[in-house]
This record gives C-alpha cells, structure tokens and sequence, in this order.
C-alpha cells in the first residue's frame, strides 16, 4: 500500500539520518515506520486492556512503583546456566 504522509522538513531529515546510523542503509526507511505504527498500536491495545480491568493506563510506573516477587518454586541461575553450558560443551566435537 502506498501511503503519503506530510512531515517537517527537520524532522524527517534528522528521522532518516538516525536510522541510517542505525541501519546503515536508508532501505530501512519504511521498515522503522512500521515498527513505529506496530508500537503505538501495541500501546493502545495495552491502555485498552487496562481499561477493561479498571485500571488507570495513564500512571506511569516509576521503578519504585515495581514490588519484586519471589519464585514460588526454588530456581537457581547459576545452576542453569551451567546445565545449559554443559550441553552445548557436549554437543560441540573435540
């Protein structure tokens, strides 16, 4: 689908270089614009499902906000990381 869209002059020249910078190509022009229009409507669905459960979409978490919640089953990074770690050794030929 073409689409046409009327923005700043600046604006859109500093848009377009930042994700040259980051894609190192200006191919990825409408690539970011998606992802852009993918993400606004990833919030909204969010604030709406929010709504639906009465909460407020509006009050931004700050991390003090943020409780930390304890497992309920007893797990062990480190242990898992070294199972993982001893299978890949494993499946590597020496």
């Amino acid at each position: 689908m073409k689409v046409s869209l009327y923005v700043d002059d600046d604006l859109w020249r500093r848009f377009r270089e930042a994700v040259l910078r980051a894609r190192g190509t200006s191919r990825g022009l409408s690539d970011q614009v998606a992802e852009l229009i993918e993400d606004a409507l990833t919030q909204e669905a969010v604030a709406r499902g929010f709504g639906l459960l009465g909460k407020s979409p509006t009050k931004i978490l700050s991390a003090a906000d943020i409780k930390p919640v304890s497992p309920r089953a007893k797990t062990s990074a480190g242990k898992v990381v070294r199972e993982m770690r001893g299978g890949r050794a494993a499946r590597i030929p020496g």
